[in-house]
C-alpha cells in the first residue's frame, strides 16, 4: 500500500506489491481511501488485501476522485463492500479504463458496493471472466452497460486490448509479458 488516505493529490505511474491486512475500513492494495479530487492514473496493485468494509484490490473507498488506466491483480477478503478493484465509490467519482485481474474468494471481481446512482462516471472498465469470484454484473437491479464488461483470456493476452480498448500508453506500460499471461508492468 502506498497510502492510507489521499486527498487533493495525484498518484501516477505507481505500483504496490504485497500484503495489506487490517481490521478496519477503507483498505486497498494501493490506496485505502482517495477523496477530495484525488487522481490515480496508470497504477496497479498485486498481492493480498484483507479488511472489514470498503476493501478493494486497488482502492478501498473512492470519494469525489478519479482512477483511470489502472489495474489490480490482488486477492481480496473482507466483510462488506469488497471487490477485486474497488470496494465502493461515492460522490460521482470517475472510474475509467481499468481492469480487475485478481482471483477472489467469494467477493465481486470489480466493484463491491457502489450505488447505481453513483455509476454515472464509470466507463470502459473490465473484469476477467476466468478468475474466481462473483461477477460484478451479477449485482441486482443495476445496469452496467458501458460501465463494466467481462474480458476473455484471448483479449488480455493481446496488447491491442490494452492499447486500443483501454487506451493505455505503450510508452508508460510494458506489455511484453502478457502473451505468457503475465500482468502489464510500468516501464522504468
Amino acid at each position: 500500500m502506498i497510502a492510507g488516505y489521499v486527498g487533493q493529490s495525484q498518484i501516477q505511474e505507481s505500483s504496490a506489491n504485497g500484503k495489506v491486512t487490517s481490521k478496519g475500513n477503507a483498505i486497498g492494495g494501493l490506496v485505502g481511501e482517495a477523496y477530495n479530487r484525488a487522481i490515480i492514473l496508470n497504477s496497479y496493485s498485486i498481492g493480498n488485501v484483507q479488511g472489514n468494509t470498503n476493501v478493494g484490490g486497488l482502492i478501498g473507498l473512492l470519494t469525489n476522485s478519479s482512477v483511470t488506466k489502472s489495474f489490480s491483480s490482488a486477492t481480496i477478503n473482507g466483510t462488506n463492500a469488497v471487490a477485486g478493484f474497488i470496494g465502493k465509490s461515492t460522490n460521482n467519482s470517475i472510474v475509467q479504463n481499468n481492469i480487475s485481474l485478481g482471483n477472489q474468494y467469494k467477493q465481486y471481481k470489480f466493484d463491491g458496493a457502489t450505488d447505481k446512482g453513483q455509476l454515472n462516471n464509470y466507463t470502459g472498465n473490465y473484469e476477467y471472466e476466468d478468475n474466481t469470484g462473483t461477477s460484478t454484473l451479477d449485482r441486482k437491479d443495476i445496469n452496467f452497460d458501458g460501465k463494466i464488461k467481462v474480458v476473455t483470456k484471448s483479449e488480455i493476452i493481446n496488447q491491442n486490448f490494452y492499447k486500443n480498448t483501454l487506451g493505455w500508453n505503450e510508452n508508460i506500460w510494458d506489455f511484453t509479458g502478457i502473451v505468457n499471461e503475465e500482468v502489464p508492468r510500468l516501464k522504468i
